[in-house]
């Protein structure tokens, strides 16, 4: 369960950017997406001519990535198997984004740890960019998940994810609005704007999340 994400040969990519990102983005900014999965979302910005890092663990991902960065032709992609916070990654990015990412982080100390890396990779001013999962209790699947979850020991908002057969394939977490803002804030960033989306999870479900932008 631990090495799901970076197994896996399929990495969903259920949510989209956002708005948000767009209003903060500028034509010279360089880009680091974490958690860029199979680089859907750094491939889309590159043909918009923005110069974007994806970073992942899952090299599967990474490889097909890549070579999709060099069939559209595509310099100013490029695609990195890596752990984001045991790896040496080069550059002064002018943004983090992380889409759908955090949910995959269920350990409060390896978010803190995922934060705090990324902004020492930004630059002063440099801007964070967020977009993922709520907790949704006014549904009653995730509410019994919730609850699951929590007789299991786990932390509030953190569930098992099954198969078809009732297998467990991961955890995954959904966040309190006040849960991600002081994580954020505590781990030396400065909130400028927070959003509640709609947004689709992998297996299609429509479900509350959040938009963030925040600056160092």
């Amino acid at each position: 369960m631990d090495n799901f994400w970076s197994k896996t040969a399929s990495i969903p990519s259920t949510v989209k950017p956002d708005y948000l990102l767009f209003k903060y983005l500028k034509p010279e900014y360089r880009i680091i997406d974490v958690g860029c999965g199979n680089g859907n979302i750094a491939l889309a910005l590159g043909l918009l001519g923005y110069s974007v890092t994806g970073v992942d663990i899952n090299q599967s991902a990474i490889e097909r990535a890549n070579q999709k960065a060099q069939s559209l032709r595509l310099p100013n992609v490029n695609f990195i198997t890596a752990d984001i916070c045991n790896s040496h990654i080069d550059g002064c990015y002018d943004i983090a984004i992380m889409n759908a990412f955090m949910t995959t982080l269920v350990d409060e100390a390896l978010r803190v740890e995922v934060l705090r890396r990324i902004r020492d990779l930004l630059r002063n001013n440099g801007l964070l960019y967020i977009a993922d999962f709520l907790q949704n209790y006014n549904i009653p699947l995730y509410r019994q998940r919730y609850e699951e979850g929590i007789s299991c020991g786990l932390e509030k908002g953190t569930f098992y994810v099954r198969d078809s057969d009732g297998n467990i394939l991961y955890l995954a977490h959904h966040f309190e609005s006040k849960e991600i803002m002081e994580l954020v804030i505590n781990t030396g960033y400065k909130i400028i704007e927070f959003e509640v989306r709609k947004f689709k999870t992998r297996s299609g479900n429509p479900i509350d999340g959040f938009v963030l932008i925040a600056g160092i």
